[in-house]
């Protein structure tokens, strides 16, 4: 899949503090993105309208927390692109993406649930969304899943049954799990007790 579009995901596990703006200016001045998604925003994500069009994003598309769990907001510049909103739903927002230089493709911004069941429930609409699909693809986000032992550091071992799982559904969607550069992980847990510290990869997924 080309693209012109620069994208960064953010999991800032709280969106309502001043610091939000700050570090998202530092982002900003660093990476010079056009589409911006922010995830586990535990907050209204509404409430980002006003910040994202500080930071030079145009409009956004968001999705409600479920008190402190969740929240996904898309932002973008639209002399960049047209965003189009196909579906949201708890767990996602699928959209419809088109640049000024190159054809359409789908993106879908994932904030899975850390429940099992609930996140199946996201699974079984991916899935449903990957049956008839012909376009350029891109999901990413948080899918609170490893797909193996290397995409994860400290904290309770990994379950070789669990990443199986999450490959079976990746493979049956069709899906390809993208190489990424910089650094190898790229979330952290708390930096209180660095025994417990836990580090994660992040989770891009491309059908093309």
């Amino acid at each position: 899949m080309n693209t012109h579009i620069k994208l960064l995901v953010w999991n800032c596990r709280g969106a309502a503090s001043k610091a939000f703006y700050r570090y998202s200016k530092q982002y900003m001045d660093l990476y010079k993105h056009d589409l911006y998604v922010v995830i586990e925003t535990r907050s209204d994500p509404s409430k980002l309208t006003k910040p994202m069009k500080r930071l030079g994003f145009d409009d956004c598309i968001s999705m409600k927390n479920v008190g402190y769990s969740g929240g996904i907001c898309v932002a973008w510049k639209a002399d960049k692109m047209v965003v189009n909103l196909l579906h949201k739903e708890t767990q996602f927002i699928h959209c419809r993406i088109k640049e000024h230089v190159v054809k359409e493709w789908l993106f879908t911004a994932i904030y899975a649930s850390p429940n099992d069941s609930i996140r199946g429930i996201l699974w079984d609409k991916i899935c449903s969304l990957s049956k008839d699909m012909t376009e350029p693809w891109l999901l990413a986000g948080d899918f609170n899943d490893v797909a193996s032992s290397l995409d994860k550091k400290g904290g309770a071992p990994v379950s070789h049954r669990k990443c199986k799982l999450f490959m079976d559904k990746i493979n049956n969607c069709k899906l390809v799990h993208l190489e990424t550069a910089g650094p190898k992980y790229t979330w952290r847990g708390s930096l209180l007790d660095p025994r417990r510290s836990v580090h994660l990869r992040e989770a891009r997924q491309n059908f093309e």
